[in-house]
């Protein structure tokens, strides 16, 4: 009798975990060009500096989206901070600079950075020159 109960729990769960995966959406950003952004490594093709008015009318829509859900819209960060708290930051370069010579340290081209909670949730998406976390 356990047994069957156990088996009857399990399946349950099962049914549960199909049903959360399916209701979840991942959240689209139709008329931006993620493709084209992920392929401009480092800003220095210039074509992140072209979709920067695209991006800028979605901004504020990243504010809550997961890092996962970051990485999957935008591609690897150029680089990424540890910040207090176990927080972290994602930073995107959106034009060319001494980035593209190797030296992401010293750029002072224009970033895009992304500040994620303890939850992993965006709590910031602000512009800067370089590091600005």
């Amino acid at each position: 009798m356990i047994h069957q109960f156990a088996g009857r729990v399990r399946h349950f769960f099962y049914i549960l975990l199909v049903c959360l995966i399916a209701c979840t959406e991942s959240k689209t950003f139709e008329n931006f060009d993620a493709a084209t952004w992920k392929q401009d490594k480092l800003g220095c093709q210039g074509e992140r500096k072209r979709l920067a008015g695209d991006f800028e009318k979605i901004r504020r829509e990243l504010l809550g989206l997961t890092q996962e859900e970051v990485l999957r819209l935008l591609g690897r960060p150029d680089f990424q901070l540890l910040l207090e708290r176990t927080q972290k930051a994602y930073v995107y370069f959106v034009e060319p600079g001494v980035q593209c010579e190797g030296d992401r340290e010293n750029s002072k081209a224009r970033t895009v950075s992304f500040r994620f909670n303890a939850v992993n949730r965006a709590t910031e998406v602000v512009y800067g020159e370089g590091k600005i976390f």
